[in-house]
């Protein structure tokens, strides 16, 4: 029986079976008391410090973890598909594995083959957990270079290993009063706010499982924040020794959050444009944000004004809806991309505005703060003389391929402009489902390179499409700043100067295959990269649209039927005029398809701007792809693949993006 003297468990115990001690001294006690408290302690230091560490990881993994394979390599290891799944999900089984070695060690380290230390153990590793576990819900993230939707999946999973913890804990317990005949002491109150806290843990995660999430999101969200505090309350009065430390940095945690949110809303006044059945242009200036963005695609969040008691709730438990900016930082329009539901965005109506909350781009370095600060302090006389540009960034890329579904396209656009500003060359793939979403496009300036791919049913009427030269360059575009409105080039009398009628003329479009069609989540198709060159091109279906032949187009198909109009308040219009949107003007640099996307070939040669010329033999005679010689080297570090909208399309673009060696940076808009 080991003394009040604390010394390390020894090797050999670890291979006990444990059991429950009966008979023990007082000391013995007193001995679980102070283990259980030191490794308390340690996990809290640890957790933390490992968290901090994140962005120092991804750093490290980044920079010195990075790895070239041959092309040919590269051909040869896409032809099995369980890979493709595991390399998507690496960083998720990353995350379950170490955190759940990080907890099953100090759950079992030092416990003497003892249940009872295990027991004791368990709730105060899962208590111990809680202020890393608020910690990485900080939005933003107080971490340097690391986005707060990052964190989210180490945050889920270390919450389900707290919750599991504190099951183990719970019912260890109650079989031990049962054993022990002492079965009333789960009445005393102490025990009482540990069964509080507990239903608050084990309602959060259940309502964190991904199917209850997405069909009860209120319920989830609710229930998250309010069952937060009661479990932090909760545990204060139940854990033994006592946990002050832990419960001010849990209530200082929530508090800050609460703090920061007050500090970065304001209210705005919006405008709205409907551009088509489907998709809303908001706008409202920037000068009503507390925070100004800095990247392009930052993010803001939206909420109702209401009344004052509501709106203090609502700061507490913050159920506010997220939008991407589609617009330029620079300029000083905000532009948002809307797709119609429950949520109302009704024009000229005030909402309460959060943010702004900057992505986190690995090959886009920001501007240093000593020169924002200089900007900022910069007279408008010295502004009107400032020859460097306001989007000049230093961006680590040579070719970006950015994918996007549905509303997603508020992720591309301003990405592609700045890229595209930067020298950099980039492709845009945008998959919606309405034909009349491109209607969207006219609204921004600047744009090229675009691939639209329409996945539904067109109208069944004539659908006309005007295509006009977009002549405008970025240096002109941030010149034309008008809030409630249109640019003035996009004018209802200077828009038909703007359509080029030279090449216009009548094609019928044949239906697409109900197979290429899809009335769920826009999504997209891969090809394998075996037979490179010539399988993927007869393959590759889509017919194709673009500017230099195309501007009336005939289809038989139906008329679509997803996206009803909601007879709720809506940021759509319940009075939806479907005829005002027939006509479709888009820039003539638009490239239209049918179907769904098929990365393939084409696009993994622009990606290394190459083409494939076959094998060929050097001069130790050993066969082997062009592009694997020393005539034409690629840097698949500088080469991105972007992608943002439904999971199923982002889950894509990154396992193909994964296949052909290629770096990835994805966003994911799901629930």
């Amino acid at each position: 029986m080991p003394s009040m003297d604390y010394y390390p468990q020894s090797i050999s115990c670890y291979f006990k079976i444990p059991q429950w001690i009966d008979s023990f001294p007082p000391e013995y006690k007193r001995l679980r008391l102070f283990v259980g408290k030191r490794y308390g302690n340690t996990t809290l230091y640890l957790s933390l410090l490992l968290i901090c560490l994140i962005p120092f990881y991804n750093f490290i993994k980044w920079k010195l973890i990075v790895k070239e394979k041959p092309l040919s390599q590269v051909i040869s290891s896409t032809d099995r598909p369980l890979s493709h799944k595991f390399l998507v999900h690496s960083s998720t089984l990353k995350v379950i594995l170490f955190w759940g070695l990080f907890s099953l060690i100090l759950n079992l380290i030092d416990t003497y083959s003892d249940l009872m230390f295990i027991t004791k153990r368990l709730g105060r590793v899962a208590t111990a957990s809680m202020p890393g576990l608020l910690f990485l819900t900080l939005r933003p993230s107080p971490l340097p270079n690391t986005l707060y939707l990052a964190l989210l999946p180490v945050h889920k999973w270390l919450s389900r290993i707290v919750v599991l913890e504190s099951i183990l804990h719970t019912g260890l317990y109650l079989y031990y009063y049962y054993r022990s005949g002492t079965i009333f002491k789960i009445f005393k109150p102490a025990n009482l706010y540990g069964f509080l806290a507990l239903f608050a843990f084990v309602v959060i995660g259940v309502t964190s499982l991904s199917r209850v999430r997405r069909s009860m999101f209120k319920v989830f969200y609710f229930s998250h924040y309010v069952l937060t505090w009661v479990s932090v309350i909760a545990l204060y009065y139940h854990a033994r020794p006592g946990i002050p430390l832990y419960t001010i940095l849990n209530i200082g945690v929530l508090l800050l959050q609460v703090l920061y949110r007050i500090l970065l809303t304001s209210k705005t006044k919006i405008t709205t444009i409907q551009v088509s059945p489907t998709l809303t242009l908001v706008e409202f200036p920037k000068s009503s944000l507390r925070k100004k963005p800095v990247l392009p695609a930052a993010h803001i969040r939206i909420n109702n004004k209401n009344g004052i008691l509501k709106d203090l709730f609502y700061q507490i438990v913050p159920l506010a809806h997220p939008y991407t900016i589609a617009s330029l930082p620079n300029e000083e329009i905000v532009k948002l991309i809307i797709r119609g539901g429950k949520f109302p965005l009704l024009n000229n109506r005030e909402y309460y505005v959060s943010g702004v909350f900057e992505p986190n781009y690995n090959f886009i370095k920001q501007e240093s703060f000593l020169n924002r600060f200089k900007r900022v302090r910069q007279s408008p006389a010295e502004r009107l003389f400032d020859t460097s540009f306001p989007i000049s960034r230093n961006i680590d890329a040579e070719r970006v391929l950015i994918v996007v579904g549905g509303s997603g396209i508020s992720f591309g656009i301003p990405l592609l402009r700045e890229l595209s500003y930067n020298g950099v060359s980039a492709r845009l793939i945008w998959v919606c489902k309405d034909i009349k979403d491109l209607n969207l496009l006219n609204h921004f300036r600047g744009i090229q390179d675009i691939e639209c791919y329409i996945t539904s049913d067109a109208n069944e009427d004539d659908i006309v499409i005007d295509y006009y030269e977009d002549g405008k360059t970025e240096n002109d575009v941030f010149k034309i700043n008008r809030y409630g409105s249109t640019d003035p080039s996009t004018s209802e009398h200077e828009d038909e100067d703007e359509i080029d009628f030279t090449a216009s003329y009548k094609v019928p479009i044949k239906p697409y295959s109900a197979k290429n069609s899809s009335k769920e989540n826009p999504d997209l198709t891969m090809a394998s990269f075996a037979g490179i060159s010539t399988e993927l091109t007869t393959k590759y279906k889509h017919d194709k649209y673009d500017a230099s032949n195309c501007e009336y187009i005939v289809s038989r198909s139906k008329k679509p039927d997803s996206n009803p109009v909601s007879k709720k308040p809506s940021s759509i219009s319940e009075d939806i005029d479907f005829e005002s949107f027939k006509n479709i003007k888009v820039p003539k640099s638009i490239s239209i398809y049918y179907g769904r996307p098929n990365l393939n070939s084409s696009h993994y040669n622009w990606c290394l701007e190459s083409q494939c010329l076959g094998p060929t033999v050097n001069i130790d005679g050993e066969v082997g792809c062009c592009r694997d010689s020393d005539q034409h080297h690629v840097d698949r570090s500088k080469i991105w693949v972007v992608a943002a909208g439904p999971r199923g399309l982002v889950e894509h673009a990154q396992q193909w993006a994964l296949d052909g060696g290629l770096q990835c940076h994805t966003e994911s808009f799901a629930v």
